[in-house]
């Protein structure tokens, strides 16, 4: 009995957005005949050249419309996102293992940014590591979630402006060493948001693989 209490509460957390939206349709429904009855029985009606019925008919019409086409935009959004979502659990399925080394190589280039400052050698060592596996990654990744992706090549961009930073920090030119000094901090920083936005999608997209599991 739990077991499908806690089934049943998961299932209207995921669709509450959907439940409210049919739950505010259904109520019209009930609710406009009402309305027009009431509204029609105003003043405002009185005198005109349309007869009550005339207005019964138009505004029945009107809000009808309006219901309907309501409606039929919701079918057509929920299932474009349905079949979005089961599209992207079977890219999902059968490229599983490349999802997880991009997830390991990503969460070992940000590790390794904050060595910019905190531990140069190490940092030194990775870069090239990371930037010979970058190109293999983003292909992998681009076959999977196009999102992702695009934070993905994000994230090598600021890494490789960190790295040229790197070296311009630990150059010979007084002025660019210096600015090269400042202009790091705010490479990690940037690294560390796009890193942040990327676990976030990541996420997103194991909550639609197990939905679908």
């Amino acid at each position: 009995m739990t077991k499908w209490k806690n089934r049943l509460v998961k299932l209207f957390k995921r669709n509450l957005w959907f439940i409210c939206t049919l739950f505010l349709v259904l109520a019209l429904i009930f609710l406009i005949p009402f309305f027009i009855n009431k509204l029609a029985t105003y003043k405002f009606f009185k005198g005109t050249s349309g007869e009550f019925n005339a207005w019964l008919s138009f505004w029945g019409s009107y809000f009808g419309g309006v219901i309907s086409g309501t409606i039929t935009l919701g079918g057509v959004y929920l299932g474009l996102k349905h079949e979005r979502n089961f599209s992207l659990f079977n890219r999902y399925a059968t490229q599983k293992r490349k999802v997880e080394r991009f997830e390991e190589w990503v969460s070992y280039l940000n590790q390794t940014a904050t060595y910019a400052i905190k531990n140069t050698n190490l940092f030194d060592d990775s870069v090239k590591i990371i930037i010979d596996e970058s190109e293999k990654n983003l292909e992998d990744i681009s076959g999977v979630d196009l999102e992702l992706y695009h934070l993905a090549r994000e994230i090598v961009y600021e890494f490789t402006w960190l790295s040229y930073n790197f070296e311009q920090a630990h150059g010979t030119d007084e002025y660019n060493k210096t600015y090269a000094i400042n202009k790091m901090p705010n490479d990690i920083e940037r690294i560390e948001e796009i890193f942040e936005k990327i676990m976030k999608r990541n996420e997103q997209i194991i909550k639609v693989v197990n939905r679908y599991s």
